[in-house]
């Protein structure tokens, strides 16, 4: 995998929420900031509303790398994340790893999920009603 493309999870140490996500955007390749982009501005928004810092949370993603999107075309099925991860090169078992330890380490009370990627990887279920 590329390095330059690498984007680590950012936060304090012994954080209580993680927020999780699937994968960097270019922006966030850039910056090195997992949710930096336009969907950080979102998540800043959501946290700010739920009276939280996002300084005082852990960030990060799935796959540190990033992952070709999913099909924007109309009747188009959207390509499943594990195909578009595998057809991109990256084991993305090796990345549950990482994640897995990444968590450990951190150690927080609650883990946020954003997408069924990061639920599926969290706790291995593919529909929050499970």
């Amino acid at each position: 995998m590329d390095e330059e493309q690498y984007v680590p999870g950012k936060g304090p140490l012994g954080a209580r929420i993680a927020i999780v996500g699937e994968s960097p955007a270019n922006v966030e390749i850039q910056t090195k900031t997992p949710f930096s982009g336009p969907s950080g501005k979102e998540l800043d928004r959501i946290l700010k509303d739920a009276g939280l810092n996002r300084s005082d949370c852990w960030i990060t993603n799935v796959c540190k790398y990033w992952v070709p999107p999913a099909s924007n075309i109309e009747g188009v099925k959207p390509i499943p994340f594990q195909v578009r991860a595998k057809n991109h090169g990256i084991d993305l078992g090796e990345q549950i790893q990482d994640l897995q330890r990444e968590l450990n380490e951190i150690n927080p009370n609650c883990i946020l999920a954003l997408g069924g990627t990061a639920l599926w990887a969290a706790t291995g279920k593919t529909k929050i009603s499970n």
